[in-house]
């Protein structure tokens, strides 16, 4: 794909960022990048990020990195921006802008009510409304509250918190998906504007919606440590590797691993037999990795196009060859001097990620030309994006979870699955191995229509089944593309061009399309190759190995966190080349490299490592800025609450309620104390909490002003009461899964939340009805393809991974 030195996307639209939190100033930033003018209002002192490390720099002249990563492009202005202070002169800057970001909902509300012409949109810990509403949060609370600390670590062991601020960074991209989204509206149809709400609590949840969805199927949840799926990690003699075992691939694994006695194990025979014997499959490879290096097993897996990956540390992510020749990393004229890559390039729109962020103060108005906003009188939408239609090739969890959030905004799905590669989350054609994805745990005859993380993440979207390799089902597909307005696939690179739909042949028929492909490490370059799922992509961008045991056991996330990461980038891609499409007319050809991307989400950490030389290993539950901090074990089985004490006044609230003898310890009287003696604290503080139920003991150190949350499982998400208030869960009807409530997204557009209408599809089940609407074909028509194979009734291939 050739990458575009042209026009700004957004230039001409004025962004008003008055935020004091990581997800509005990533939102910012984000506007910032692609062109539209952005504009920081800071307290006197300059926004709180800037004290905040990792720092480079001395003196006058330390910077934090974070800050740094968030504000690059910006301009900073100083204004009093609290909600209970005389808000003039900031509101009247709002005036000027189309976009107003804040982090206070009752900040939002007075700038809503004075400002009507402005879409202000508010990224809070919790939604306004539930029992968390009065709670404060921070990362550790809502990695807790989500289920991905649960899952993440190991059996026998406490579970983990996940590297970087994740669950900032993902509200952060929903709210900018939520603002493009209304931006296009306003374009299109000249609606008002909307207030935008996300928080960063249903943020996170949203990003581990299996651990609900799967206990609502069947009552179960999954267990951190289990090995139900064949993948796993492997100690070599020079480092750790991540992989993935598919179908088919066992013996290529054998052999990479130099364990060729393998193969015929009668334990791992067959593909069922291999997962269900997972566990004893998994410690022979894993017993074979130390007698090879990471660079041997990894040139392996390339040559056998096996999903396997190095769990790169930081300073080798910086030094790849393959990111320093696609001309990954910025030079900035600054005093942080480099800055990470785009997060997607394009055919025609550019991307800068040059530019430092501001000292403080640097403007006091926006003085950019505005884009005006045509005059138009359509009726407003009930959703934003109501009227676009998404061609989908995506499968498993990173690309449909993308257009899931696009068919939430409003775009009708027309998703195309082939017949012997049907969506993988779809499970097993035939006699799955495992049974925990499954209402009842019972497959039935049609389990690739009853499989709970497929219906999770396919809601308000219509099933195709084609067989593109045929010239008549490549031809219907392309009939399809002809009046779409976006393609989107997760296929390997090069794929869609050579089947016949990539975006120089889609564009010849259809000039305004756009076409987002989104490979898991790159499109171009050395690397391109590789196969990569989560778990692999986590491992190539520097995340896994910060996640884990100190001092040498990295584990990266439990769940395959890269793939929302993804999703959220995709989408994000989507809206920007469509918000674009409307301002210039065109369609372009966006490549999301999804490892490039979510190295964003520890943007600060790799700027660290390249300006100050840090190399962090594994971090386990530790902070630099809080002591107690992490989960401690409560009453029952492998329950846990969170506990984030970043004061002194939180500390002595915390002893108040579970031990007010430790008050009394010297060793414990003040941040550093607490630090320098973080072993013996933490069992202090373990001995005091076991006896609690974690949600009780949560509560009542929240209401004394402690940051604390229980960590949740699958069938505490579900059941979540705070969840349940705000209306999180659907119920739907599925004809084949039957009616089981389903978890939601966190956009909320002028106080409502977008709650899906139909179940996600059956296999193929809208082809005829989909045909006929688009291309008025006859039902005669429509059978004379299916007895040619080109429509397709039941999927032929395997399925799965």
């Amino acid at each position: 794909m050739a990458v575009s030195m042209g026009e700004l996307s957004l230039q001409g639209i004025r962004v008003l960022d008055a935020s004091d939190s990581v997800a509005g100033q990533f939102a910012g930033r984000l506007f910032a990048d692609h062109g539209a003018e952005v504009v920081l209002a800071e307290p006197a002192g300059g926004s709180p990020l800037r004290s905040i490390g990792p720092m480079a720099g001395t003196g006058d002249d330390t910077r934090s990195l974070l800050f740094e990563h968030l504000n690059g492009g910006k301009q900073s202005t100083v204004l009093d921006v609290g909600a209970a202070t005389d808000i003039e002169p900031l509101l009247s800057l709002a005036r000027s802008a189309d976009v107003v970001i804040v982090s206070d909902a009752e900040l939002a509300a007075q700038i809503e009510r004075a400002v009507p012409s402005a879409i202000v949109a508010a990224v809070t810990d919790f939604s306004s409304s539930g029992c968390y509403a009065s709670w404060a949060g921070s990362e550790l609370v809502h990695q807790a509250l989500s289920g991905s600390m649960f899952y993440t670590g190991l059996a026998d062991r406490e579970p983990l918190y996940g590297a970087g601020r994740r669950a900032s960074y993902a509200s952060g991209a929903h709210l900018f998906i939520g603002i493009c989204a209304t931006l296009i509206e306003r374009r299109a149809t000249g609606a008002s504007a909307r207030r935008i709400d996300v928080s960063v609590h249903e943020a996170a949840a949203a990003m581990e919606q299996n651990f609900s969805t799967q206990y609502s199927y069947n009552g179960t949840f999954p267990a951190r440590g289990e090995k139900v799926r064949p993948k796993g990690h492997a100690r070599c003699s020079d480092g750790w590797v991540v992989y993935f075992v598919r179908g088919g691939q066992w013996a290529d694994f054998c052999e990479a691993f130099g364990a060729p006695d393998l193969t015929d194990d009668p334990r791992f025979s067959t593909w069922t037999d291999l997962v269900r014997n997972w566990s004893e499959a998994s410690a022979e490879l894993n017993a074979r990795a130390s007698a090879v290096s990471t660079a041997q097993v990894f040139e392996q897996a390339r040559k056998r196009k096996l999903v396997l990956a190095p769990m790169l540390t930081l300073p080798q992510l910086i030094g790849e060859d393959h990111l320093r020749k696609r001309g990954y990393w910025q030079e900035v004229d600054g005093p942080v001097p480099i800055a990470l890559g785009p997060m997607f390039r394009s055919t025609s729109m550019r991307v800068r990620r040059d530019r430092p962020a501001p000292r403080l103060d640097t403007t006091t108005a926006f003085t950019e030309e505005r884009h005006t906003r045509p005059e138009r009188s359509a009726p407003a939408r009930d959703r934003p994006l109501r009227g676009t239609r998404v061609l989908d090739l995506t499968s498993a969890w990173a690309g449909p979870m993308a257009t899931r959030l696009l068919a939430s905004l409003g775009a009708d799905i027309v998703k195309i699955e082939g017949p012997t590669r049907p969506d993988s989350w779809r499970g097993e054609v035939r006699d799955p191995p495992g049974r925990h994805p499954y209402p009842d745990l019972d497959p039935g005859d049609r389990p690739y229509d009853r499989h709970a993380w497929f219906n999770a993440q396919n809601q308000d979207k219509r099933s195709v089944a084609l067989d593109l390799k045929k010239p008549a089902g490549l031809d219907m597909a392309l009939r399809i593309a002809e009046v779409s307005d976006v393609i989107i696939a997760n296929w390997s690179p090069g794929a869609l061009d050579r089947a016949g739909l990539g975006y120089e042949a889609v564009s010849k028929i259809n000039p305004r399309i756009i076409v987002v492909e989104m490979p898991a490490i790159s499109a171009t370059g050395e690397l391109a190759e590789l196969r990569g799922l989560g778990p692999t992509m986590e491992a190539m961008s520097g995340i896994a190995q910060l996640i884990g045991y100190p001092p040498d056991r990295p584990l990266g996330s439990g769940s395959a966190y890269l793939d929302p990461t993804g999703a959220l980038h995709g989408a994000a891609a989507v809206v920007v080349a469509l918000l674009q499409r409307e301002l210039t007319g065109r369609g372009q050809g966006i490549e999301v490299a999804q490892r490039e991307a979510a190295m964003h989400w520890i943007g600060e950490l790799i700027l660290d490592a390249a300006i100050n030389g840090s190399d962090p290993g594994p971090g386990g539950n530790s902070s630099a800025d809080s002591a107690p901090f992490g989960p401690f074990a409560a009453a029952g089985t492998d329950e846990w609450v969170a506990i984030d004490v970043d004061s002194d006044d939180a500390w002595r609230a915390l002893c108040g309620v579970i031990a007010p003898e430790l008050l009394a310890d010297s060793r414990f009287g003040d941040h550093a104390g607490r630090v320098r003696h973080r072993q013996e604290l933490d069992a202090a503080v373990a001995a005091a909490v076991r006896p609690w139920q974690k949600l009780e003991l949560a509560d009542r150190l929240q209401r004394v002003g402690v940051r604390a949350a229980p960590v949740q499982n699958g069938r505490d998400l579900f059941f979540d009461p705070h969840l349940r208030s705000v209306e999180w869960f659907t119920s739907l009807h599925h004809d084949r899964a039957g009616t089981h409530e389903y978890p939601g997204l966190p956009l909320r557009f002028d106080g409502h939340r977008l709650r899906p209408s139909a179940p996600s599809p059956c296999y193929g089940e809208h082809s005829e009805s989909v045909l006929a609407q688009l291309f008025d074909l006859d039902a005669a028509t429509f059978e004379q393809l299916r007895a040619d194979g080109v429509v397709i009734d039941e999927p032929s291939g395997r399925g799965g991974h």
